[in-house]
């Protein structure tokens, strides 16, 4: 990836897209330091964006409607009702078998300019902030940002959009381009991502969707240039030139802060309910406090 050029929005804003590997190598770098000078272990955290920051189904539900129609058994139907029950827009019954509206769907997710102008989540930048001071005592960081929206729209509108509504300036990894990994295959991705990272300073993330817990207690990846597989057990199972070899075991030691939700599976139990932001910052402090990351 070339450095941002002096103009750019990440270099005067203090924001970096970087790739997932660029990432690693940094922390993998701050971790050697961090141990050499004998400091205490700081714990890591990566927040999502759509959903978790920014309202973006909101924005895409209301257009959906405006474009393609609201629900043929109730028309007048509020989009919000439709988000509750749905939540992810190509769920949609009467959308996702309209190949119209799919495409532009498709549209959306791959232009620059779509991320733009986004609703922020309530309580997301008063939570953020918490959690920043939080970190001053409790041995705690914001580390990355992650998410699913495709490298070719981070720069400079995502950035942007997190710069201009008070976000901290961290490092946005993005889900590589397709065909080199599917939409279909985000979760994965980030699970693949997490267990990556986990080593070198990532320990747990905020984010929205309960597929990701579930890829992380299943063991489901998906790396670029390796495609899907289910993570190895023990270090021996590992194919030595591979990046997986970098890979927490299985089962995954960390957390996923699931917001907009109140109550997760019992089986995956790496998963912690919060039902809104200030459920968040709550159950992050007891996280930090109880130092159980075996960092």
């Amino acid at each position: 990836m070339a450095a941002p050029s002096e103009n750019s929005t990440s270099s005067k804003s203090g924001f970096v897209h970087m790739t997932l590997e660029e990432l690693r190598l940094r922390l993998s770098s701050d971790s050697k330091k961090s141990k050499n000078s004998m400091s205490p272990p700081v714990l890591g955290l990566a927040l999502d964006i759509d959903e978790t920051l920014s309202q973006t189904n909101l924005a895409w539900f209301q257009r959906l409607i405006q474009l393609f129609g609201n629900d043929p058994r109730d028309p007048a139907r509020s989009e919000r009702s439709i988000m509750a029950e749905f939540h992810l827009a190509q769920d949609v019954p009467w959308w996702r078998d309209n190949t119209a509206a799919m495409a532009w769907m498709d549209a959306q997710r791959t232009s620059p300019e779509a991320q733009m102008g986004l609703p922020v989540i309530g309580g997301a930048v008063e939570g953020v902030r918490i959690l920043l001071e939080l970190g001053q005592r409790e041995r705690l960081d914001i580390v990355c940002y992650l998410t699913v929206r495709p490298a070719s729209v981070i720069e400079p509108y995502t950035i942007k959009w997190l710069n201009e509504n008070g976000f901290p300036p961290r490092p946005v990894v993005a889900k590589p381009d397709e065909p080199a990994v599917p939409f279909s295959k985000g979760n994965e991705w980030k699970a693949g991502c997490l267990r990556l990272l986990y080593g070198v300073g990532v320990h747990g993330i905020v984010d929205d969707n309960p597929k990701l817990p579930r890829c992380m207690k299943e063991g489901r990846i998906f790396l670029e240039g390796e495609g899907e597989k289910i993570v190895a057990t023990s270090e021996s199972d590992s194919n030595s030139d591979s990046p997986s070899r970098n890979l927490s075991q299985h089962p995954y030691p960390g957390r996923v802060f699931l917001y907009s939700r109140d109550k997760t599976e019992p089986e995956y139990d790496i998963a912690c309910a919060c039902v809104d932001w200030t459920t968040v910052v709550v159950k992050v402090k007891q996280w930090a406090e109880e130092g159980s990351t075996g960092i």
